[in-house]
């Protein structure tokens, strides 16, 4: 999608009354799952940040198991408020949800999206072809893919992984 990164979002309805974290309180609340990083874990994070507990803020907590369940979940009031990210938001938008109800109390940093990881024990030649061969890339034509090419990252991109592993 012509970005290396994604964003998490914690959305709410425009109606909700909802509109900061420190809001949150006493408010049901949607994950996507336990294995989201944007669903779970960096909402999670977000949360921790404004100084609230989401082990005990919510009247109720419940995983959705999509993105697209979240969000819908939101827009017809099954939810205060939930996690998701920026792509899910989009697409939905995209094809034709009506997301004028929804609002955005908060967004993470960039998040980065996969990586292509190379074992110490791979010959340092054979990494670099590999990774050349990666960036140089272009002709996606036949391959049904959002990806657009690819990216040699830098270490300080998962410096906000490191502030959320750190967080736990």
């Amino acid at each position: 999608n012509g970005k290396d990164y994604y964003n998490g979002f914690i959305i709410t309805r425009n109606d909700s009354g909802i509109e900061t974290l420190e809001d949150l309180p006493g408010r049901s609340f949607a994950y996507v799952d336990k294995n989201s990083a944007s669903g779970y874990l960096y909402a999670r994070h977000s949360i921790k940040e404004a100084g609230l507990d989401p082990e005990s803020i919510f009247s109720t907590v419940s995983f959705a198991g999509s993105h697209d369940q979240v969000i819908l979940g939101v827009l017809n009031g099954e939810f205060d408020a939930g996690a998701t990210y920026n792509e899910a938001y989009e697409k939905m938008q995209k094809n034709g949800t009506d997301m004028s109800g929804v609002n955005i109390i908060s967004t993470t940093g960039n998040i980065q999206k996969d990586a292509i990881a190379f074992s110490e024990s791979l010959d340092p030649e054979r990494i670099q072809a590999i990774r050349e061969a990666f960036i140089h890339f272009q002709d996606f034509s036949g391959i049904t893919t959002p990806v657009t090419g690819f990216v040699e990252a830098k270490d300080s991109n998962y410096d906000l992984i490191r502030q959320v592993q750190n967080s736990k």
